[in-house]
């Protein structure tokens, strides 16, 4: 088990830091009117209880990059949100 757990962490001390801002490797957002499965949605503003000037993030989305041998030059890619 302690040969599992040193190996976890080799690999996250392995992750890439991030890059940030334009063109970087995260995006944050917040969802708007649309479609679902085909059925017309509303956007986060339009939410009960929601104000109509929030700056609230809904979604995020990360491109992480391991420096090792093995996962060398392959994007790993984390997403989540509300829709």
């Amino acid at each position: 088990a302690e040969h599992i757990r040193d190996q976890k962490v080799r690999l996250l001390e392995s992750i890439r830091s991030l890059q940030l801002g334009k063109g970087g490797d995260a995006v944050r957002a917040q969802y708007a009117e649309g479609l679902s499965g085909g059925e017309p949605v509303t956007g986060y503003l339009a939410e009960k209880d929601i104000s109509a000037t929030s700056a609230t993030e809904t979604f995020c989305a990360l491109r992480l990059s391991i420096e090792n041998d093995r996962w060398s030059g392959v994007p790993f890619y984390l997403r989540s949100g509300k829709r």
